[in-house]
């Protein structure tokens, strides 16, 4: 956390684009950030909860999330984004295909 209270943002350099990820307050929902040396938390927002619980354990893909869930699969792509960041969701097969899994990281 930063002096404001609020989570410190989380910053991907994905070569040819940067992104910021600016985090609100939000409930109380936390999960471990598994990087190692640091024992951080990742407050999960409510739609971030939606999309990990939506996982099967055999893993799915981004149109199959967006499909149970009834949202857009860039909205879906956007918080899974940010649930491999924080180390708890993690892509089997190759980026960016239609057949790319996303699968849970239980620790």
């Amino acid at each position: 956390y930063n002096l404001s209270g609020l989570p410190t943002p989380t910053f991907l350099d994905q070569g040819l684009r940067f992104t910021a990820i600016l985090f609100r307050p939000k409930h109380d929902t936390t999960a471990p950030l598994r990087d190692g040396a640091n024992d951080h938390h990742h407050q999960l927002s409510p739609a971030e909860a939606r999309v990990l619980a939506a996982i099967p354990g055999s893993g799915a893909t981004v149109a199959d999330i967006a499909l149970k869930l009834d949202r857009s699969t860039s909205a879906v792509h956007k918080h899974l984004t940010s649930l491999r960041t924080a180390g708890l969701v993690a892509i089997v097969g190759g980026r960016g295909t239609p057949t790319t899994r996303y699968t849970t990281i239980r620790g």
